[in-house]
């Protein structure tokens, strides 16, 4: 039972932390530091900065709410100035969970940019972004609608594959995955790799965020979907179906595969064969075929030979060696090797 336990858990919490992914750090990511002409300003902006790298929200807050009203009366100051002060204050009422209210505040910075400079200002893109996110709490189709806003700015101020777009393609992955459009976070993912491809290379180090995450994403949604008995043909109609995602479950585990392996490839060719940032994609492939349910022994060779690596390397301590033999025990387990008990022996004494 506590095996069990242990490979339930494993399962779980890699699709929790998938989806603790797409959601986006708002200040670390879209914060904007406001480059006022007045001293009086750049005091004020140095100010907030300092309270927030303390992590005092709560005063950065109010202060930001109260400079806020101070520039909406002053007739002197600009108003990209005033509508990226709203957004920031907006970004820090996201923070500490006032959703609602953030939305307010990032559509009257919204209207104050666009209105004044235009639909397709920089800042717009970010902006919706931000209020695209926040609405994956709210409203599902506002979020969808403010991501592809979002695409829409960058793409006319950076062009088609601008790296920017990142975030908002992330975002609107997470939503569609959250309203059960598989089928058109799929296009995101591949959409996210290739923007990554255009801008860093295939063979970059740049392009691994990117890689790991797309493959770890196809990897659960593989697992999401049920085995069906062979022969089986799609049907006609609705694209995103579970009829079509059931004939779609071996392609998609196998662009999760192939997603992990161009990353060790990176590494391998960039450090070595025995390198420690291996053991993510190795873990990767092996918990894909747990979820496959068929090339058991691949996934074994993968985190035997991850312990291997964790295990040659001077960078790690005991407690890494025992998770990673508890994991590849977890593994024996699954195939029903019966090295399995050897191994947790091994790890209960390190422990």
């Amino acid at each position: 039972m506590r095996i069990i336990a242990t490979l339930l858990l494993g399962l779980v919490s890699q699709g929790v932390l998938a989806a603790e992914s797409a959601r986006l750090d708002y200040l670390r990511y879209m914060y904007v530091e406001i480059p006022f002409d007045s001293a009086s300003g750049q005091a004020e902006q140095r100010a907030l900065l300092t309270l927030i790298n303390a992590g005092d929200l709560t005063h950065a807050l109010e202060r930001t709410s109260a400079f806020r009203g101070q520039l909406a009366v002053d007739d002197t100051t600009s108003r990209l100035h005033l509508g990226q002060v709203t957004t920031n204050e907006a970004l820090l009422l996201a923070t500490v969970g006032r959703y609602q209210t953030s939305v307010i505040r990032l559509t009257e910075g919204i209207v104050l940019i666009r209105e004044n400079y235009g639909r397709f200002h920089p800042d717009l893109a970010r902006a919706y972004t931000a209020r695209g996110i926040v609405n994956l709490k709210l409203d599902i189709s506002e979020a969808i609608a403010d991501l592809r806003r979002a695409q829409h700015v960058i793409h006319r101020q950076d062009g088609v594959f601008s790296l920017e777009q990142i975030q908002p393609l992330q975002a609107l992955a997470a939503a569609h995955e959250q309203t059960r459009q598989g089928f058109l976070a799929d296009i995101d993912y591949r959409f996210m790799v290739k923007v990554s491809e255009q801008n860093h290379g295939e063979e970059s180090l740049a392009h691994i965020p990117v890689l790991m995450e797309a493959a770890r994403y196809f990897s659960r949604r593989g697992g999401r979907i049920p085995v069906i008995p062979q022969p089986w043909r799609a049907p006609s109609g609705q694209q995103d179906a579970m009829e079509h995602d059931l004939y779609r479950r071996d392609s998609i585990f196998k662009e999760a595969d192939r997603y992990f392996r161009q990353a060790m490839a990176i590494i391998e060719t960039e450090y070595d064969k025995q390198d420690l940032r291996l053991v993510p994609m190795l873990e990767g492939i092996a918990m894909l075929r747990i979820r496959q349910g068929s090339g058991l022994s691949i996934g074994k060779r993968a985190l035997e030979r991850a312990t291997r690596i964790v295990e040659g390397s001077t960078a790690t301590d005991p407690s890494d060696l025992a998770t990673a033999l508890v994991r590849l025990g977890d593994m024996y387990t699954v195939s029903s090797d019966r090295r399995a008990a050897a191994n947790y022996l091994l790890a209960w004494g390190m422990l």
